[in-house]
């Protein structure tokens, strides 16, 4: 049985560590030895709620695997729970190249944490990129992330070189957000030279951003490489969606099934939801944005679904195969119906701070949200209808 080593980080003096940066530069001492698959060991660091403003490199070399590897995660009653900036929150206002965090380690597992380069739109400073220690990567797991960057040149993505994942044990993004906030270009960067290979999979990932000639992934591929691509149940809503076959002349090879984005650059018609593509609004009254059969009405700031009529993507999957159990937040998807993306829960609770507007006349909430939305939220009866909102 593998020996869990736990420590603590938390910016407020109350564990081991008060930054991520004095963590990994403790990781190599922590173990045996640094040979944590011989010692059957692995290493979690519980991160406590907070600002971390640092820019950091996970770059332990430690010897590990699958399961004897090194974890960093929000402590328990530290989760962002979907919310950009809460929870364990690790930024960086710099423009200069580079990225806040940075990968050299294989296997590294990051669960539960926000990692943001705040510098706007300038500069080229990412939120989280693999770098290579002259060795190729792979085994890396972002769980339940939140990842967010205006640079010029991604979010997230590889720095070319070498080969990044196996079909053993490939990159992997379940449950994340991913916020593109710059005016163009693209959110994951993943660019395979020489005769390097490239294994990822996308599970349940939600892409957030509204600007013009913006896209989910790029992916060039020079003569003689090769990227292996899965999207499974992902949501896409950047004006274009993938790069990859015919992008470079190396050889892509996509696979997955229950995605949704739009028209242009658009998913592989075999890996569509229903088998088409889609188009996105945030107007959740269903008079002035009614179904086609084909809409996703959506929050803009979270990326999480309306629960109205006029959503046609609204719990319209139900194959569980290869799906995480639960969502970003640890809600529990289920067969009988479930979301693309990284979010279950209705965008509804966002309406919460009205509640208490509920008994004074106020017309302020979402037209168009279903009432056992607002009665989740304590509203019934007259103060619904007195809103005019349906019942559902």
């Amino acid at each position: 049985m593998v020996t869990v080593i736990t420590r603590t980080i938390d910016a407020a003096g109350g564990g081991n560590y008060t930054t991520f940066t004095a963590a990994e530069a403790a990781a190599p001492t922590l173990g045996t030895s640094s040979d944590l698959v011989a010692n059957d060991e692995a290493i979690v660091f519980e991160v406590e709620a907070g600002t971390y403003a640092e820019s950091l490199s996970f770059n332990s070399f430690l010897t590990s695997d699958a399961t004897r590897n090194v974890t960093y995660k929000a402590a328990a009653g530290s989760e962002h729970g979907g919310v950009r900036g809460a929870g364990v929150n690790i930024e960086d206002s710099s423009t200069a190249y580079g990225s806040v965090v940075e990968i050299r380690d294989s296997f590294l597992v990051l669960e539960g944490l926000c990692v943001q380069a705040t510098n706007g739109s300038s500069g080229s400073h990412t939120a989280c990129d693999l770098a290579f220690n002259g060795a190729d990567l792979e085994g890396i797991q972002l769980r339940n992330m939140i990842l967010a960057s205006g640079s010029a040149r991604q979010v997230t993505g590889a720095v070319p070189g070498y080969s990044f994942g196996s079909a053993a044990a490939p990159l992997v993004f379940e449950n994340c957000v991913i916020h593109r906030d710059a005016s163009s270009g693209t959110a994951v960067n993943l660019p395979v030279n020489g005769t390097n290979v490239g294994y990822v999979e996308f599970t349940n990932t939600t892409i957030v951003g509204t600007a013009t000639g913006s896209r989910f992934i790029d992916s060039y591929v020079d003569s003689g490489a090769t990227i292996n691509v899965s999207f499974v149940n992902c949501l896409n809503f950047l004006e274009s969606t993938a790069r990859l076959s015919g992008f470079g002349p190396g050889t892509h090879t996509v696979t997955g099934s229950g995605n949704v984005g739009g028209s242009n650059q658009a998913f592989p018609a075999a890996i569509r939801a229903g088998a088409q593509t889609w188009t996105f609004t945030t107007d959740t009254d269903e008079t002035t944005s009614p179904s086609t059969g084909s809409q996703v009405v959506y929050e803009s700031g979270t990326g999480k679904l309306w629960d109205v009529a006029g959503n046609d993507a609204w719990q319209i999957l139900t194959d569980l195969t290869d799906v995480p159990a639960t969502d970003i937040t640890g809600v529990t998807r289920s067969a009988l119906g479930y979301n693309p993306g990284a979010s279950e829960t209705d965008a509804a609770p966002a309406v919460s701070a009205l509640v208490s507007q509920a008994g004074s006349g106020s017309s302020a909430y979402p037209s168009g949200i279903r009432g056992a939305a607002l009665r989740g939220l304590g509203i019934r009866g007259a103060a619904i209808r007195g809103q005019h909102l349906r019942g559902s």
